[in-house]
């Protein structure tokens, strides 16, 4: 049997709470405590989930895995979008602002490298990826 664990990893300005449980079967899902209201947010087709951040509008980001890897993503509503830095199978998105910058890292199982980034247009196409090249 699985240990079942809750991790809690962000906390906005309003009080809701993010981060992730381990159910009996040793799956990991999301979660959003709202007030005392307990939701699950888990990716459609995930395996594995956590939520790692969340600003003062209610966006989170995290990430998910499943039969591809892991990938970061960004919530707004009922939105979402899978964030994948290029040439890595694992990239998780760690936080977010109320401007909708997002941060977060990813690791190569080719090079074994960790980089942290920002997952912005700019840093996923130019900056990072011409920093480490």
């Amino acid at each position: 049997m699985a240990r079942q664990i809750t991790v809690a990893y962000g906390i906005n300005g309003h009080g809701t709470i993010v981060g992730l449980y381990v159910d009996a079967g040793g799956f990991q899902h999301g979660f959003l405590d709202n007030g005392g209201v307990f939701s699950t947010q888990d990716i459609p087709g995930s395996i594995n989930s956590g939520v790692y951040g969340i600003n003062n509008l209610g966006d989170t980001v995290g990430y998910y895995v499943d039969a591809a890897g892991a990938h970061g993503y960004s919530k707004s509503g009922t939105t979402v979008t899978t964030l994948n830095f290029p040439g890595t199978n694992r990239t998780y998105a760690r936080g977010i602002n109320d401007s909708g910058e997002i941060v977060g890292y990813f690791d190569s199982a080719v090079t074994g490298a960790i980089l942290v980034m920002a997952l912005s247009d700019t840093c996923m196409t130019g900056a990072i990826s011409a920093r480490i090249a």
